[in-house]
């Protein structure tokens, strides 16, 4: 049934959606300026407009380039999106192999703005292995992949001390030591989290490098605290290297 000519039409909505529309065919980050000009939207409603879909993890915004692209959330809102789906699909691949290999949890991170969001996972095939939901949403300084992201995000230290006050974490860590972490881990290649975020919990995680060399996605393992060895742990690292490496041409 159409709706009928008396219908009200609620002009914001109108403009969310060609925004959307303008992005998925555009195909490239774009900035708001941009949008606003080709669709003819006021600049003030077609940026509030865009930080609210930012806030709902439909598109993302890059710090770095001030340009939005469509987001991974479309997926959860709209439904299956093959080509999304056929990515992270692939990805899983590479994902179960380091997951088997070393008997430890895999995660995709992928970051929008303030939160990171898991993507996908792959358990190891052994008896115990750490289950993750799909889904889940985390402040984006936090755990190993936190670390990495704070590596790669080109901000103040103010601005991170900020984000980072707002973490509840499992053990205290002083921003001093999270900082120290953060360069330990540009300098090893893999940052670490041993018990901050879920005690008991030890993460692994490295940066996925788009072809730009923008970090908006990680690759974590998890695993029981002291279930591998320093020796073990170097070389799940190296490996973790290795699959990112792998899943870059994957994802983008």
């Amino acid at each position: 049934m159409k709706p009928s000519s008396k219908a009200v039409i609620v002009k914001p909505v109108v403009n969310a959606v060609q925004i959307l529309r303008y992005l998925r065919r555009s195909g490239h980050p774009t900035k708001a300026a941009a949008m606003a000009r080709d669709l003819s939207i006021n600049p003030s409603t077609c940026f509030n407009i865009l930080r609210t879909l930012v806030d709902e993890d439909i598109i993302e915004f890059n710090e770095s380039t001030k340009a939005y692209t469509i987001g991974f959330g479309l997926n959860v809102l709209a439904g299956p999106m093959l080509n999304d789906r056929q990515r992270i699909h692939a990805a899983k691949k590479v994902m179960a192999k380091i997951a088997a290999e070393h008997n430890v949890t895999l995660s995709l991170w992928h970051r929008n703005l303030n939160r990171i969001v898991l993507v996908g996972t792959e358990n190891s095939p052994r008896d115990i292995s750490i289950v993750m939901s799909e889904g889940q949403r985390l402040p984006s300084l936090m755990g190993a992949s936190g670390r990495v992201f704070a590596a790669h995000l080109n901000l103040k230290k103010s601005e991170l001390r900020k984000k980072f006050d707002k973490i509840v974490w499992q053990k205290p860590l002083s921003f001093d030591e999270y900082l120290s972490e953060v360069q330990t881990g540009l300098d090893l290649g893999w940052a670490e989290d041993d018990g901050f975020f879920a005690a008991g919990i030890k993460t692994i995680a490295v940066p996925i490098f788009d072809y730009s060399e923008n970090v908006s996605f990680t690759l974590a393992a998890v695993m029981i605290r002291e279930s591998l060895t320093p020796q073990q742990v170097e070389h799940l690292g190296h490996s973790l290297k290795g699959a990112s490496k792998s899943i870059t041409p994957i994802l983008f």
